[in-house]
C-alpha cells in the first residue's frame, strides 16, 4: 500500500507541474446551461482496430454542401437509454459497431430530459467530429438529414430494422415512450416500413452484409443503440476519439483558472434517495452497472462502494489530502449540500493555513462537471456509476490517478 501511495505521489507531482488545462479527451453528453438539472445530471439512467479506413474529405466537416454518399451506407439510430453515462456508455459501443460493418456512423444528438419537451444537442456543438473521424466515417444527424436524407433516404424508403423471431406481421414500435417517439418527430421521420431481422450487434460483419447490402439497403436505421450496457471493456479505448471541441475546452481553461487553479482534486458523490434506492438492488452483486471499472472488495458491490456514508467520504478525502496537498477540491454531485457537511468533517480540526475550498458547478452543466473530473490532478468517483465511467476512461487515455469510493 505504502508502495502504490508512492506511485500515486509522483504521478500527482509530475500533472500538478502540467499545462493549465490537461483536457486531451473527454465523453460527455449535453452542454446544459438549465437550472433544476442537477439532480438528473448523475443519473444512472441517464477489439480495437486502428487507422483512417475511408475517412470523409476533410472539407466535409465544414461545408455540408460538399457531403458526398458514402456507397457502403449508414448507420442511423436514437441514443435513447438513460442519461448522460449510459448515453455516452452506448456511443463508444455504436461506434464500434459502425466500423465493423463499415458504414458511416450518423451520429446522433444527446438526449437532455426536460420537461415538457427534451433537449436534443447535436454533436458536434460539444465534441471534435475531426478525432471522431480518426477511427472510423462519422457525420452529424443534423448533417444527415439536411444534406443525405432527401436522397439517400428519402420518407418513402425509410425502413426501422429490429430484432424479430415470430413469424408474420413486424412491428418494431420504433416510437413508442419517450424518448423514442420524440427523437424521431424531432427530424419529422415516419417509417414507411418496419422489418424483422435475426441479427444481433455481435452477429459478424458478413452476416450483416449479407442481410443489408448497402447496394439496395443504404440506410440500416436501428430503434436504439447497437452496442452493449455498461461499455464493452474492449471498448474503452474509443475514448481516446471523442474529444472536446474547442469551445468546451476554452471554458473549463477559464472555470479552472478562476475557481480552482491547480493541482486540485475532484470528486463523484451521488447521495440522492434515487441512487440509494438503485444501490440496495445492486448491494451483494458481482457486477452491477459500470462496476467493472474497478475491483470491488471481496468481489461484490458492497454500500460503501456504491452509496457510502458522507462519514467514510469525508474520511476517503481526507486521506487523499494527506497524498495529495491541495487547496481545492472540485464535487460534482446530485445532491449539492454535500459540499457543505465536507467543509464541515473534513476542514474540521485542520490547521488555518491547510483549510481546503470545496467548490460546486453551480450551472447544472453536466459537460463542465464531468470535464473538470477529468481534468483534475486526482479524482475520486463512483465505481458502480455510469457517470464517474466516463472522467474515469478520459483519465485513463492520459494515465492520470483515479481512485473509488470504498475501493
Amino acid at each position: 500500500e505504502r508502495e502504490r501511495e508512492r506511485n500515486l505521489l509522483t504521478t500527482f507531482s509530475s500533472f500538478s507541474h502540467s499545462m493549465p488545462c490537461a483536457v486531451v479527451v473527454v465523453v460527455t453528453v449535453l452542454a446544459l446551461s438549465v437550472a433544476g438539472q442537477q439532480q438528473q445530471q448523475h443519473d444512472p439512467s441517464h477489439g480495437f482496430a486502428a487507422g483512417m479506413e475511408g475517412e470523409l474529405p476533410v472539407g466535409s466537416l465544414t461545408n455540408t454542401s460538399q457531403l458526398e454518399v458514402d456507397p457502403r451506407g449508414y448507420i442511423v439510430f436514437c441514443l435513447c437509454m438513460g442519461r448522460f453515462g449510459n448515453q455516452m456508455s452506448h456511443l463508444l459501443g455504436a461506434l464500434a459497431f459502425a466500423k465493423s460493418v463499415d458504414r458511416t456512423l450518423v451520429v446522433p444528438p444527446l438526449i437532455t430530459y426536460v420537461h415538457p419537451d427534451n433537449l436534443y444537442t447535436p454533436f458536434d456543438s460539444v465534441f471534435d467530429l475531426t478525432q471522431l473521424r480518426q477511427y472510423h466515417r462519422a457525420i452529424t444527424m443534423e448533417q444527415f438529414m439536411t444534406t443525405l436524407a432527401p436522397s439517400v433516404w428519402p420518407p418513402s424508403a425509410r425502413k426501422i430494422m429490429c430484432f424479430w423471431r415470430e413469424a408474420g406481421s413486424v412491428d418494431c414500435k420504433p416510437k413508442e415512450g419517450n424518448p423514442f417517439g420524440p427523437f424521431w418527430n424531432h427530424y419529422n421521420v415516419d417509417f414507411a416500413e418496419h422489418v424483422g431481422m435475426q441479427l444481433f450487434y455481435g452477429s459478424s460483419p458478413a452476416e450483416w452484409l449479407a442481410a443489408f447490402p448497402p447496394s439496395t439497403v443504404p440506410v440500416v436505421a436501428l430503434k436504439g443503440a447497437p452496442a452493449a450496457f455498461p461499455v464493452q471493456p474492449h471498448h474503452r479505448a474509443l475514448q481516446q476519439f471523442v474529444v472536446f471541441n474547442t469551445a468546451i475546452q476554452h471554458h473549463l481553461s477559464e472555470f479552472i483558472v478562476k475557481r480552482l487553479a491547480r493541482p486540485y482534486i475532484a470528486l463523484h458523490i451521488r447521495a440522492g434517495p434515487d441512487w440509494q434506492k438503485a444501490c440496495a438492488t445492486g448491494v451483494g452483486s458481482p457486477s452491477y452497472m459500470e462496476s467493472g471499472q474497478c475491483e470491488l472488495p471481496g468481489g461484490t458491490v458492497t454500500l460503501d462502494v456504491c452509496y457510502p456514508s458522507l462519514d467514510k467520504v469525508a474520511e476517503q478525502v481526507g486521506k487523499a489530502l494527506e497524498m495529495f496537498p491541495v487547496g481545492k477540491v472540485f464535487v460534482g454531485t446530485d445532491t449539492p449540500s454535500v459540499l457543505t457537511v465536507l467543509d464541515q468533517r473534513v476542514n474540521a480540526g485542520r490547521p488555518a493555513d491547510q483549510q481546503v475550498d470545496f467548490v460546486g458547478n453551480t450551472n447544472g452543466d453536466v459537460v463542465i462537471d464531468a470535464g473538470l473530473m477529468a481534468a483534475a490532478d486526482y479524482f475520486i468517483g463512483n465505481c458502480v456509476s455510469s457517470f464517474t465511467a466516463v472522467p474515469a476512461r478520459m483519465r485513463a487515455v492520459r494515465q492520470a490517478p483515479t481512485a473509488f469510493w470504498g475501493v
